[in-house]
């Protein structure tokens, strides 16, 4: 039987259409082993040249995509990440913004 300490140094609320959710935020070495990798849902949005990842377990919801690119992030679309309104260097440099690294970029594959 396995069991799973909580280190409440680490724990945080964040609080989301009046309720507050429990999100843990991991070390460097979760983070530097990919601990969670496989784990966590990842969506992906294409433009032809790259692919935005996005994790939305990690994200802290802190807003800097939409400031930086709102044209490109809008929380109440669908799909919320719209490729096409950026050029795929303006997407790269936004990634690299990201702070909770819930976005990150895989380069397709050209045929």
């Amino acid at each position: 039987m396995s069991t799973f300490f909580v280190d409440l140094y680490h724990l945080y609320l964040l609080p989301r259409c009046g309720t507050l959710h429990f999100q843990f935020k991991t070390n460097d070495f979760f983070n530097s082993h990919n601990y969670f990798e496989g784990v966590m849902e990842t969506i992906e949005y294409q433009n032809g040249e790259i692919t935005i990842l996005w994790k939305p377990k990690v994200c802290t919801h802190s807003g800097v995509c939409v400031r930086t690119l709102p044209n490109v992030y809008d929380p109440k679309a669908r799909p919320w990440i719209r490729t096409q309104y950026a050029t795929t260097q303006e997407l790269i440099d936004q990634v690299a913004k990201c702070p909770s690294g819930a976005l990150s970029i895989k380069k397709d594959e050209e045929k």
